[in-house]
């Protein structure tokens, strides 16, 4: 009997990573590949939320001016680009990914692993998507 249970606890342990993300875990400051966009990523009620909070370059030519969107209405600099992600078995899923540089919405699922947060956008199917990994800013 004592092996079984052995057995059966050892079965179950192998189905639960050390390494799950609890829900806040995505909270906090990441960096976009090109290390040229800081993203800001906080909880807002019992969603998740994240926006940009740093450009390298945040400016148009001019110098004055702040970069906009595609549709020219919304300056870069803290546009929200993830709305209503919601924490769901190691994951943040049923969000929304805005892209300025498209003006497009697109659907959206977080994963974490380890430093790097994958964000991937997809429209119907997440096998369809595009993923882009962010890393956690120091």
């Amino acid at each position: 009997m004592l092996q079984i249970t052995i057995i059966l606890l050892t079965v179950i342990n192998s189905f639960t990573s050390p390494d799950s993300n609890n829900a806040n875990d995505i909270v906090g400051m990441w960096l976009n590949p090109e290390k040229n966009t800081k993203l800001q990523i906080y909880k807002s009620g019992d969603k998740y939320m994240g926006k940009i909070i740093w450009l390298k370059e945040p400016y148009l030519a001019d110098g004055k001016t702040l970069k906009k969107d595609k549709s020219g209405t919304k300056t870069i600099l803290n546009l929200i680009l993830l709305s209503n992600f919601v924490f769901d078995s190691d994951e943040w899923v049923d969000g929304s990914i805005y892209d300025p540089t498209s003006g497009k919405n697109y659907s959206g699922k977080i994963t974490i692993e380890g430093n790097i947060l994958k964000l991937k956008g997809y429209i119907g199917s997440p096998l369809l998507g595009k993923t882009v990994n962010w890393t956690k800013a120091q």
